[in-house]
């Protein structure tokens, strides 16, 4: 099998489904906000603000998080947007921990300044009214993979009252758009959100952009995603991440084998940190950061250091 930096290093188009591209598409504030409103029907945002990516912990041995993009809109949401290729047993957790992040950031120091009836400013405790925090996952691998779910790309999860059948808050939301499960070929395209799921799946594989697409959002995705545009120190990024990609899709290959041939460490939690603190030692023989290290295996930046003490790799 040919290797993948191989074949999009003859692309035309850089992939989305790397961080250089991923990052290089979506910064763009009109691409985020079209794609954005596609995945989320009723939301209608008008306009994003981006954010710092990095928020720490509330002392310095908790972790820090760093995510792919962080926006505000102009109606005070809050989206995280995270591209994950590789699959991730705790995927549905790590979501989970990043909200935190943006609801707990929200309270104030103290107390917040109110106007009366009368126009006067005065302080009062904070009410613990919240802006909506949304997740938005961009997979290119299966999450839920119930029979019944074989067909639905993009999952939505909020609060729910199960006995009451209801939603319980759409303060929370988290949006899981799986990839692979979108097989629409070119000329069954029919909405907005098709072109994109589409696009984000393919791109690299077109040498132009097709008939079938005819839209100025997607004209501007095309000029940003063309590798002809890049600078020279962009092309090296995108370099290094491709020959990333081939090394993390040789461990996993490596690891699925593995753990089929010894038909053991499917559930045996002993095994599968073995394999991973394994993974680990190679990922850093080879010069990855410790942060980089901890996102291919699933384990915190904690484990990571801690095995690599021990082993003498720092």
């Amino acid at each position: 099998m040919e290797k993948i930096s191989s074949l999009l290093k003859s692309a035309v188009y850089i992939s989305p489904l790397t961080d250089f591209g991923f990052k290089k598409i979506f910064s763009d504030a009109e691409l985020i906000t079209d794609a954005l409103n596609a995945f989320l029907p009723g939301e209608h945002i008008v306009n994003v603000q981006y954010q710092p990516p990095m928020h720490l912990g509330d002392r310095p041995q908790n972790r820090v998080v760093e995510f792919d993009l962080y926006c505000h809109t102009d109606t005070g949401k809050r989206i995280i947007i995270e591209m994950q290729r590789l699959s991730h047993d705790f995927f549905i957790d790590r979501a989970l921990f990043y909200t935190a992040f943006p609801i707990r950031n929200q309270a104030p120091k103290g107390k917040v300044s109110v106007k009366d009836e009368a126009g006067n400013e005065k302080k009062v405790p904070w009410n613990y009214e919240l802006d909506p925090v949304y997740f938005v996952g961009i997979l290119a691998f299966e999450l839920f993979d119930e029979p019944e779910t074989k067909d639905i790309i993009i999952e939505r999860v909020e609060l729910y009252r199960t006995e009451a059948q209801k939603t319980c808050s759409s303060k929370l939301k988290m949006i899981f758009v799986e990839l692979t499960k979108f097989h629409k070929t070119l000329d069954q395209l029919e909405t907005k959100g098709d072109i994109w799921l589409y696009l984000l799946k393919h791109l690299p594989e077109l040498t132009e952009m097709p008939k079938q697409i005819d839209d100025p959002v997607f004209e501007k995705l095309f000029e940003r995603a063309q590798k002809s545009n890049l600078t020279p120190k962009e092309m090296e990024t995108y370099s290094e991440d491709l020959l990333k990609m081939d090394e993390i899709y040789n461990i996993a290959v490596s690891y699925e084998h593995r753990g089929k041939m010894e038909g053991k460490m499917e559930g045996k939690m002993e095994g599968r940190m073995e394999s991973q603190l394994e993974i680990a030692a190679k990922l850093a023989q080879r010069g990855w950061s410790i942060a980089e290290i901890g996102e291919v295996t699933n384990l915190s930046i904690e484990e990571v250091k801690k095995f690599l003490e021990q082993a003498e790799m720092l």
